[in-house]
């Protein structure tokens, strides 16, 4: 299977997290006698999450990888004690990826999904988890998440921008999402 790992073509690097789809389509290719995957992808972790390429490449190994196990072990690990907040953030982000009528090839749509009371519940979980991390390690790896909100935060605010015409906003805002993605970069 040639794996066209985007989510859009055009990416404002929204999270767009994909472990669910996953789990669905990886036991529906091997009952079909998929022998192998070639995937075209970029490795922009802020958009897909590190669940949907670790449970990737679990399930295109194993498909019938029991996923449930698989992501209680990634998030007690990687996270620590911030595991459930930190989880709770990423599954909030594929509810509503995956509950949206909207669909498309570029991140156009993203802001009709994007709400300011998911930002807010999202925020909600990154203190907690804030709250909860007390390694160095478990810190970093919420910072990234935080980042990586914020980064969301300034993409719904450039677009409400943009669509109230405020397009000198917007830059700002724009130059913040750089802001952001140099400090991800370099963790």
């Amino acid at each position: 299977v040639y794996g066209y790992n985007y989510v859009h073509l055009v990416s404002a690097l929204t999270p767009v997290p994909r472990v669910r789809k996953l789990v669905r389509d990886f036991p529906l290719m091997k009952k079909w006698g998929v022998m192998g995957f070639l995937d075209e992808t970029r490795n922009i972790l802020a958009e897909c999450g590190i669940t949907t390429r670790y449970v990737r490449t679990k399930l295109e190994w194993n498909a019938e990888t029991d996923v449930d196990v698989l992501l209680n072990d990634f998030y007690r690990n990687w996270y620590g004690q911030a595991a459930e907040p930190a989880r709770s953030f990423w599954e909030m982000l594929e509810d509503i990826v995956e509950s949206t009528p909207m669909l498309g090839h570029e991140d156009r749509i993203m802001p009709y999904v994007y709400s300011g009371q998911l930002i807010d519940k999202l925020d909600s979980e990154i203190r907690k988890a804030e709250q909860l991390a007390v390694t160095e390690r478990t810190k970093l790896h919420v910072e990234v998440d935080r980042l990586i909100l914020e980064h969301l935060r300034a993409y719904v605010s450039m677009r409400t921008a943009e669509f109230d015409g405020q397009f000198d906003r917007a830059a700002n805002y724009v130059q913040a999402m750089l802001d952001l993605r140099k400090q991800l970069h370099e963790i």
